[in-house]
C-alpha cells in the first residue's frame, strides 16, 4: 500500500504522533450484541489489539473516541494500554481538539481512523483520515487511506503496519 501512496501523504504520515479509533465499525465489525439479560456485548480483534499495544510502545499517543457508551469498550481500552478513552461523545471533532491540546499535539500530527458520517466531521480536523475497506462510501470517498481489511477484522491493524513501517 505505502508504494501506491502520494508523497506527500507519505511525508504526512511519518510525523505522526496521534492516533484516534472510532469503535463500532473500526474496533469491531459493527454490530451490537445483547444478550437474554439485556448486557451488550462486543467482538474485538486480536490482531487489531496487539498493533494499538505497537503503536503505544513505539510512543504514539492512542485514544478512542466514540459516540455510544460500552462497558466492553472500557475494558478492551484498559486491557490494551489505551488511557484516553472518550464514549457518549456528541461532539467528536470538540473532544478530538480538547485531547490534542491537553496533549500538546497538532492537528497535523494526528490522525483518526472512522467509518461512518459521525466520524466524517474529523475529517479536517486531522492531518491524515482513515477508514476500514467497509466504511460507507461517503466516508471512503473522503479518506487518504483506505485499508483493504474490514472494521474489526484487522483494519486496525493494517493502519498501524503502515504507520510503524515510516518510523522504523
Amino acid at each position: 500500500m505505502a508504494e501506491k501512496m502520494s508523497k506527500a501523504l507519505r511525508e504526512k504520515i511519518k510525523k505522526l504522533k496521534f492516533l484516534g479509533f472510532d469503535v463500532d465499525g473500526v474496533l469491531t465489525d459493527g454490530n451490537v450484541y445483547y444478550s437474554s439479560d439485556g448486557t451488550e456485548t462486543k467482538q474485538f480483534n486480536t490482531k487489531d489489539g496487539l498493533g494499538i499495544e505497537l503503536a503505544i510502545k513505539a510512543g504514539f499517543t492512542v485514544a478512542i473516541i466514540s459516540g455510544r457508551s460500552s462497558t466492553a469498550v472500557s475494558r478492551r481500552a484498559k486491557e490494551l494500554g489505551i488511557k484516553i478513552v472518550k464514549q457518549g461523545i456528541k461532539d467528536k471533532k470538540a473532544a478530538l481538539a480538547s485531547i490534542l491540546k491537553s496533549k500538546k499535539i497538532g492537528f497535523s500530527e494526528a490522525a483518526f481512523m472512522g467509518d461512518d458520517l459521525p466520524d466524517l466531521k474529523l475529517r479536517d480536523s486531522v492531518s491524515v483520515f482513515v477508514c476500514p475497506s467497509d466504511a460507507i462510501h461517503a466516508v471512503r470517498e473522503r479518506s487518504d487511506v483506505v485499508v483493504s481489511k474490514k472494521g474489526g477484522a484487522g483494519a486496525v491493524r493494517e493502519w498501524v503496519d503502515l504507520v510503524l513501517s515510516f518510523t522504523n
